[in-house]
C-alpha cells in the first residue's frame, strides 16, 4: 500500500514546499505505524490500554474462537518481551471472562515491545506463525525506539526458535519504519538488516546491497570492535576476504582478547591432525575456561580421546572442565562403540554414565534454563534426552542379549520421549513382540500405534503379535484402523 501526497501547484513558495514535505513525511511515518499496529490487533486479540507506555500495566485479552484453542479448557499466554533484539519469555496465565480469556503483564523500563503466542498444553496459536505483537508507546503515541527493530529481529532472526515463521521481507520493512521514525537508529538496527537482507537476496544483488550497507555503516565514527567484528563476517559472507581480513585486524587492535580467542577458537576448528587437535583444545580450555564454546571444545578434544581409546585422558578432561550436557560425550563414545562392535563391556559402561548425568540434569540441572522456553518445557527437553541415553543402554543390552533389561531401558525411553520418537517407539514395539507376556505386549504396542509416531515395520510387528494372539490376518485391517484411530484424529485437529 502506497500513500499518495498530490503535487504541490507550480507558484507554491520553496517555504510551502518544504513544509508540504515535511507534514507529508510525519504523515508517511504515521500512516506506517498505524498499518503495523492494525496487523497487531484483531478481533482475536485485543489490549487495553492501546498505546502503554513502560511499567504500565496492559491487560491482554484474547478470543480464542475460530482458532485450534476455540476449545481449550486452559489458555497460556507465552510472551516474548523484548529489549531491542534481545527477547525473554514471560508466562502469562489467563483468566475465562465470558467469551474472553485475559491474562495481565506489566513490562519493565528496558522493554520495546511484546510478541505473544496462546497455548492450551502443547497445542499453539500464533495468528498464523505471525504472532499477536503490541508496541510501548512514547508519551506522543508514537512506538518507542527499537519497538519496531525488535519485532523485526523476531521475524528475521530468533522467532523461528519459538514457532514464529521467519518473515525477513516483512521484517525489512519494520526496519525501514524504525529508521524513518528514528534516524538515529540506523546504526543499532545494522546487524539485523543485513541479516535481513542476507535471507532476502541471493547472487549478485544479496552481494551488492550489504556491500552498500556495510560501505555506508564505515561513514559512523568511532567504530567498536564489536561492530567492526560484525563487518567482517558480513563481507566473508558476501565472499570479500581481503575486507574481512581488514576489518578483523582492526577489531584485533580494539579488543587484542576477544580477537585472540576468536583467532585460536577457528585454528582449533580448522585444525585435521587430532594430536595438534587436542594440543589446541587443552590450551583453549586452560587459557579461556568461561569462555562460552569452552563446552564444544572439551567435548570435541574428548571426543578424540575416545576415538583413540584413551579413556583416561577422556574422564580427565571431562572431570576438569564439567558442563551440563556432558552425557552427550559419554552417550556418543557408548555409541560408536556399539555400532562398531569393539568393546562392548567398556560401550556399557560409557552409556551407564551417560544415563547417569542425564538423570542427574533432570533431577537438579546444573546449566541456566533458556530465556525462550517455559520452565515445563525446559524439564520436557531435558527429559526426552535422558530417553535417547536410555535408548542407546537398551540398544547395547539387546546386543548382549540382555533383552529383559533392556526392555525396562526401551520403556523408560519410551517414557521420557512421550512418544515422539518414531525410531525409539520402533525399538521399543520390538522388544514388546519378543516378550513372553503376549497380551501386554499387544496392549502396550496399541497405546503406541495411538500416538501416530509409528512405521511399516511397527504395523507388521503388531500384525504377527495379533495372528499368533490366535486371531484371523483377514481381521487385521479393521483391527490396525480402530486401534490408529486416535492418531487420525489427533492429526486432524492439528490440520484445522
Amino acid at each position: 500500500m502506497y500513500l499518495l501526497v498530490p503535487n504541490p501547484p507550480l507558484a507554491r513558495s520553496s517555504t510551502s514546499i518544504t513544509t508540504t514535505f515535511m507534514k507529508s513525511r510525519l504523515l508517511l511515518v504515521f500512516f506506517l505505524v498505524v498499518t503495523t499496529w492494525a496487523q497487531a490487533q484483531n478481533s482475536t486479540f485485543t489490549i487495553k490500554p492501546t498505546n502503554p507506555q513502560a511499567g504500565q500495566e496492559v491487560n491482554i485479552i484474547y478470543n480464542p474462537a475460530g482458532t485450534v484453542l476455540a476449545s481449550a479448557s486452559a489458555i497460556t499466554a507465552l510472551a516474548y518481551v523484548y529489549d531491542g533484539s534481545v527477547p525473554r519469555m514471560q508466562e502469562i496465565k489467563l483468566h475465562k471472562v465470558g467469551n474472553n480469556w485475559q491474562g495481565w503483564i506489566t513490562p519493565g523500563a528496558t522493554i520495546d515491545g511484546v510478541l505473544i503466542q496462546f497455548r492450551a498444553e502443547d497445542v499453539y496459536e500464533n495468528n498464523g506463525g505471525r504472532g499477536y505483537s503490541f508496541f510501548i508507546h512514547t508519551a506522543k503515541k508514537q512506538p518507542v525506539p527499537d519497538a519496531l527493530h525488535g519485532l523485526a529481529a523476531a521475524y528475521i532472526e530468533w522467532g523461528p526458535t519459538v514457532g514464529i515463521n521467519p518473515d525477513p521481507s516483512k521484517g525489512l520493512q519494520l526496519i525501514e519504519q524504525e529508521v524513518t521514525q528514528y534516524p538515529h537508529q540506523a546504526r543499532a538496527v545494522i546487524k539485523t538488516k543485513l541479516t535481513g537482507l542476507s535471507a532476502v537476496h541471493d547472487g549478485e544483488e544479496r552481494k551488492q546491497r550489504i556491500a552498500a550497507e556495510l560501505e555506508a555503516f564505515t561513514q559512523y565514527k568511532g567504530l567498536s570492535g564489536k561492530e567492526l567484528r560484525m563487518m567482517a563476517n558480513f563481507y566473508s559472507v558476501i565472499n570479500n576476504p581481503e575486507k574481512a581480513a581488514d576489518y578483523n585486524s582492526r577489531a584485533k587492535i580494539l579488543d587484542p582478547k576477544v580477537g585472540t580467542e576468536n583467532e585460536r577458537l577457528d585454528f582449533f576448528n580448522q585444525e585435521k591432525n587430532p594430536d595438534k587437535r587436542i594440543a589446541l583444545g587443552l590450551a583453549f580450555a586452560k587459557d579461556y575456561p568461561i569462555h562460552p564454546e569452552v563446552s564444544n571444545v572439551v567435548a570435541a578434544t574428548a571426543g578424540i580421546y575416545a576415538k583413540k581409546q584413551k579413556w583416561v585422558e577422556f574422564e580427565n578432561i571431562l572431570k576438569q572442565y564439567p558442563f551440563p550436557n556432558m552425557y552427550e560425550v559419554y552417550l556418543a563414545a557408548a555409541q560408536s562403540l556399539h555400532d562398531t562392535g569393539q568393546n562392548t563391556a567398556k560401550a556399557k559402561e560409557l552409556a551407564w554414565k551417560a544415563y547417569q548425568l542425564a538423570m542427574n540434569e533432570v533431577n537438579e540441572p546444573t546449566g541456566a534454563k533458556d530465556n525462550l522456553i517455559t520452565n515445563a518445557d525446559w524439564t520436557i527437553k531435558r527429559e526426552y534426552a535422558l530417553g535417547e541415553v536410555a535408548n542407546v543402554c537398551a540398544a547395547i543390552l539387546i546386543k548382549e542379549g540382555d533383552k529383559a533389561t533392556a526392555t525396562k531401558y526401551m520403556a523408560k525411553a519410551y517414557q521420557y520421549t512421550r512418544g515422539l520418537n518414531s525410531s525409539i517407539n520402533e525399538r521399543y514395539v520390538q522388544v514388546l513382540a519378543a516378550s513372553p507376556n503376549k497380551i501386554e505386549a499387544q496392549k502396550t504396542i496399541e497405546s503406541i500405534v495411538a500416538t501416530g509416531n509409528t512405521n511399516s515395520k511397527v504395523k507388521q510387528l503388531l500384525k504377527d503379535l495379533y495372528v499368533s494372539s490366535g486371531n484371523n490376518a483377514s481381521s487385521f485391517d479393521a483391527y490396525w484402523t480402530k486401534v490408529e484411530a486416535p492418531a487420525r484424529e489427533k492429526m486432524k485437529t492439528a490440520l484445522q
